[in-house]
């Protein structure tokens, strides 16, 4: 008996996973090469979110220094547009990153490469 479908969804390259749950005064950043049982978690906590932003990049090239991960891996970092709108996908790609985000909460994804698009049915959805 054959399977009814298969796909091998196993990348050719080593990412570095990070999820960004997202508040007020603080980002928690959850970070796993898959390599590891369980994930490293960061708080980072600033007035102002961009500077946020800058905590959060300086946690994901620590943490790939000290797992000695190769510094060009491919990051990939998924997050809620929630209060903080999508300044955050255009400010993670301009660092090199991927980033993923919920078109709706609990609902389709979107990966930004560039600026982010939106895929729901109209614009003002973003």
């Amino acid at each position: 008996m054959q399977p009814i479908q298969h796909k091998n969804f196993t990348p050719d390259e080593a990412v570095l996973a990070v999820a960004l749950e997202l508040s007020k005064g603080s980002w928690k950043i959850a970070l796993h090469d898959g390599k590891r049982d369980k994930p490293a978690i960061h708080t980072v906590s600033d007035e102002e979110a961009p500077k946020r932003l800058a905590h959060a990049a300086t946690v994901i090239e620590e943490m790939k220094r000290k797992w000695q991960l190769d510094q060009h891996i491919h990051v990939a970092v998924v997050y809620e547009a929630g209060q903080d709108a999508f300044w955050i996908g255009r400010a993670l790609v301009d660092l090199g990153y991927e980033a993923w985000r919920p078109t709706r909460p609990a609902s389709r994804w979107s990966a930004t490469r560039g600026a982010p698009r939106p895929t729901g049915s109209t614009r003002s959805n973003w």
